[in-house]
C-alpha cells in the first residue's frame, strides 16, 4: 500500500503521532501503539449523481444556446426574433455555468448555482409568457413544461444534497 508518511508532535502533554495518508485519500492518525483513528478525509468522495445532475445541466444548457442561435431544435422551437435569441442563450448559458459550478463541489459555487437555476426556471418562464417560447403545439407544451420542471427538479435534488459539498 502507498503511504506518504508525516510526523508530527500533536502536543506537549499527547503521545507521539504519525500522520499517514493513503492511496484511497483517508486520513489515519497512528499513534505510538499502532491503533489508527480514521480522520476526515482528504479528498470527499464526488457524488456521482450529482456529478451526473451536473453534467447533464451543462448539455441542456449548451442546447438552450443552440435553441437560441437556431430557434430549432429537435422539433421544439422559439420566436424568430432577436430577444428570443438573446435571452434563449443567456438562459442556456446560466444553465451551463450552473452545472459547471455544482462541479467544483463547493458550497459557495453551489449556492450561486441555486440562485442561476431560479434565473434559469423564471426565465424559461418569462418567454413563456412574453411569447418568445410559443406554445403553438402539444408537443411544445409538453417540451417547455418538461424543460422548465428538469431545471425545478435539479435545483431541489441539488439543495437536498447540500451535505455533500464542501
Amino acid at each position: 500500500m502507498n503511504e506518504r508518511r508525516h510526523e508530527y508532535n500533536i502536543g506537549i502533554s499527547e503521545q507521539y503521532a504519525v500522520l499517514t495518508s493513503s492511496i484511497s485519500g483517508t486520513l489515519a492518525l497512528k499513534l505510538m501503539n499502532g491503533t489508527p483513528r480514521l480522520m476526515e478525509p482528504i479528498f470527499r468522495k464526488h457524488d456521482r449523481v450529482v456529478n451526473v445532475v451536473a453534467v447533464l445541466m451543462i448539455l441542456f444548457g449548451i442546447s438552450e444556446v443552440v435553441t437560441g442561435f437556431r430557434h430549432r431544435f429537435f422539433g421544439i422551437h422559439t420566436a424568430h426574433v432577436t430577444m428570443a435569441t438573446y435571452l434563449g442563450v443567456a438562459i442556456g448559458v446560466l444553465y451551463a455555468v450552473a452545472g459547471a459550478l455544482i462541479l467544483t463541489m463547493k458550497k459557495p459555487a453551489v449556492a450561486l448555482a441555486l440562485v442561476l437555476l431560479i434565473v434559469v426556471i423564471l426565465g424559461r418562464i418569462a418567454m413563456v409568457f412574453t411569447g418568445l417560447y410559443p406554445i403553438d403545439s402539444g408537443l411544445q407544451l409538453v417540451a417547455i413544461a418538461m424543460g422548465t420542471s428538469i431545471a425545478a427538479a435539479f435545483a431541489i435534488f441539488i439543495g437536498l444534497k447540500w451535505n455533500v459539498f464542501t
